[in-house]
């Protein structure tokens, strides 16, 4: 497998994981991927969780995934509109 389709393979999970889901009515903290993982990795050792200082970091890189994913989804789909997907 080369390395462009392995790159494909991780934006269509990342993706997958980012995109609204179908069943929004039903959306809690515990059913939603990030919002489940952002607070187990907030929850530190002892039982208390990070202070915002700490956890702004996480929150920031978390941003910079999304951005990427969504620019990197833009340009997947224009290979699909010669023209732009705008006109």
């Amino acid at each position: 497998m080369d390395v462009v389709n392995v790159i494909h393979l991780l934006h269509r999970f990342t993706y997958s994981l980012l995109v609204v889901q179908k069943h929004t009515l039903d959306v809690t903290y515990w059913s939603f991927l990030f919002l489940c993982y952002f607070s187990i990795l907030a929850l530190k050792k002892d039982g208390n969780f990070m202070s915002p200082d700490d956890y702004s970091g996480w929150g920031a890189k978390f941003k910079y995934l999304c951005n990427t994913c969504g620019i990197f989804e833009a340009d997947v789909r224009s290979a699909d509109h010669p023209q732009g997907m705008i006109g």
